[in-house]
């Protein structure tokens, strides 16, 4: 799967990385919260590679 702009190239071949937009509109609070939450799903991510790793 090629993240990318889907509407300029219908064969999903872009090489061009998905930028995210700078997003100034966002309360301080909201991006504190999102980095929180981002930052919870990676750690769950990354004790559930260690338990797959240790059963394999």
């Amino acid at each position: 799967m090629v993240l990318g702009d889907v509407s300029s190239d219908p064969m999903g071949c872009s090489t061009k990385p998905l930028a995210l937009p700078p997003m100034p509109e966002i309360s301080t609070e909201r991006r504190r919260s999102f980095e929180l939450f981002v930052n919870v799903v990676v750690t769950s991510w990354k004790s559930t590679l260690k338990k797959i790793h240790v059963f394999e």
